[in-house]
């Protein structure tokens, strides 16, 4: 009979000792879930500051901002969430054409006759409304029959 008090009693000790083990386990493990929950509420919170960064937005740290003081309301994060989604600027280009242009009309070109006429047909009706003076007139007209070909 003592010897079955003494296992009744060391039996009594080992289930005593694996209860208070599994209620601490079971502390550990509800401080753990209560963290890895407000890790993911957390996530939840930030959500519209992390995807601007990741997104590399424009304005992302305005968006950050919103997110933290105004996130608390469901509007304000609302509306950083819908921010950091709208489209990324884009870089403006600006193509320089730094090739020369052809002239309209190269100064030595040779002309036909008749565009000789009209180019100094051109040039009377200047002359007469007082555009360029007579020096002038000679000058151009001189030009243009020396290039008639």
């Amino acid at each position: 009979m003592l010897l079955l008090a003494s296992h009744a009693s060391a039996l009594s000790e080992a289930s005593s000792s694996i209860s208070g083990a599994s209620a601490g386990g079971a502390a550990t493990g509800g401080v753990i879930l209560v963290l890895l929950l407000a890790a993911i509420i957390m996530g939840l919170y930030f959500l519209p500051g992390i995807i601007a960064s990741f997104r590399k937005h424009h304005n992302a740290l305005p968006i950050w901002l919103v997110n933290i003081f105004l996130g608390w309301s469901f509007i304000g994060w609302v509306a950083a969430l819908i921010w950091a989604f709208t489209a990324k600027q884009s870089p403006t280009i600006v193509h320089v054409n730094n090739a020369p242009q052809p002239s309209v009309r190269p100064t030595m070109e040779t002309m036909t006759a008749q565009q000789a006429n009209d180019e100094i047909a051109t040039l009377k009706a200047m002359k007469e409304a007082g555009t360029i003076t007579d020096a002038e007139f000679d000058e151009k007209r001189a030009k243009i029959l020396s290039r008639v070909g």
